[in-house]
């Protein structure tokens, strides 16, 4: 039955509270276009305002016509374009980063990014990511594309499954009461394009270009990750206020 499957899983599915609470959060910043929006509106007015002019410095082994004012403030719009176009592909559902932290149903090494984008149809052996009917999103590999007629109309059904050798079945996924053996085609929320890439090459690309072509670096940043950019504003303001008025 389908509560069988579900015996033993505790380390595929945590059900604590605190965690549940956690991704209903990080789901609603990630998945709301309204708080989307005000976002990239805020990270706009500091990119883009006055207060953006601490953006402005040249890169290492530049000078001349890379360092003047007028090469380093295209820099730095040319960041919040790139920056807007990732806001808009997230927003619209087209683009989507995803972070692994640990290993469960696939094999991905922990600390890992993978990128997919809802662009034509998965195939059998891609990598999709989908919602699962806990509300949460999995990532799985296609073993199975099917077109059937329902309501007289076609629809896509796909089978997945874990990469891992004790990978636990994806059925209970599909529908509450466990009983469909097919994921639809509207659950996927796209198909990897790129990936896996750990977290130490991302930050190594990361540092070269923010050394080379700063003012762009940290428009990108900025722009594009506004939370994580004022979570660091707001730790590295905190630091130098322990260091100038250190505690009695």
């Amino acid at each position: 039955s389908a509560d069988d499957v579900w015996q033993g899983l505790e380390d595929w599915y945590p059900e604590d509270a605190m965690h549940q609470r956690f991704e209903k959060w990080s789901r609603w910043f990630r998945d709301d276009p309204c708080v989307q929006t005000a976002a990239w509106l805020a990270a706009t007015a500091a990119v883009l305002g006055p207060d953006g002019q601490w953006m402005l410095c040249p890169g290492l082994c530049f000078g001349g016509m890379f360092s003047d004012d007028a090469a380093l403030r295209l820099q730095l719009r040319l960041g919040w374009a790139a920056a807007t176009l990732v806001t808009l592909g997230r927003i619209s559902g087209r683009l989507q980063m995803v972070f692994t932290f640990r290993q469960q149903a696939m094999t991905f090494a922990p600390a890992s990014l993978l990128l997919f984008c809802r662009a034509g149809e998965p195939a059998a052996g891609s990598v999709i990511i989908f919602d699962g009917c806990d509300g949460r999103t999995y990532v799985r590999r296609v073993c199975e594309v099917y077109r059937g007629n329902r309501d007289r109309a076609s629809k896509l059904l796909l089978r997945t499954a874990g990469d891992a050798q004790d990978a636990p079945d994806d059925r209970p996924l599909y529908s509450p009461d466990g009983s469909a053996t097919w994921l639809e085609g509207e659950m996927v929320r796209g198909v990897m394009m790129a990936g896996p890439f750990s977290l130490q090459a991302v930050f190594g690309w990361a540092c070269v270009l923010l050394a080379f072509h700063p003012s762009f670096a940290m428009a990108f940043f900025v722009a594009s990750q506004p939370f994580l950019a004022l979570l660091i504003a707001m730790s590295l303001r905190f630091a130098v206020l322990l260091l100038t008025f250190p505690l009695a």
